[in-house]
């Protein structure tokens, strides 16, 4: 059964900028880690909407936010909503801090 990972792009709806393109970081994440463990294995879906419905109806394995600095109150209200869901959580940083080889091989 594959394990099912939703990552969300934590911006903010309001100001247009943040939502003029999509986010390449994730992107190269997720085809970093299918090219790691194979696409039989991980189920992806990424996110910057309607975060709580995504949450309760993709019923995720793991939870991955990413986000910019001025966004933190938005990535602590989403990680609050996934512990509250009972889903573990990372954030985008965190990958590139432990994981440095699996970044730079992309």
């Amino acid at each position: 059964m594959k394990k099912k990972i939703l990552l969300i792009n934590a911006i903010n709806p309001i100001i247009e900028v943040e939502q003029r393109y999509p986010n390449l970081g994730l992107g190269y994440l997720v085809s970093s880690l299918r090219k790691h463990f194979g696409k039989e294995i991980l189920d992806f879906k990424i996110i910057d909407r309607n975060i709580e419905k995504e949450i309760t109806d993709f019923v995720p394995d793991l939870v991955g936010i990413s986000s910019v600095s001025q966004n933190f109150n938005l990535v602590k209200k989403y990680a609050r909503l996934s512990k509250k869901n009972k889903f573990r959580f990372w954030l985008e940083a965190l990958i590139s801090q432990w994981f440095p080889n699996l970044c730079q091989k992309t």
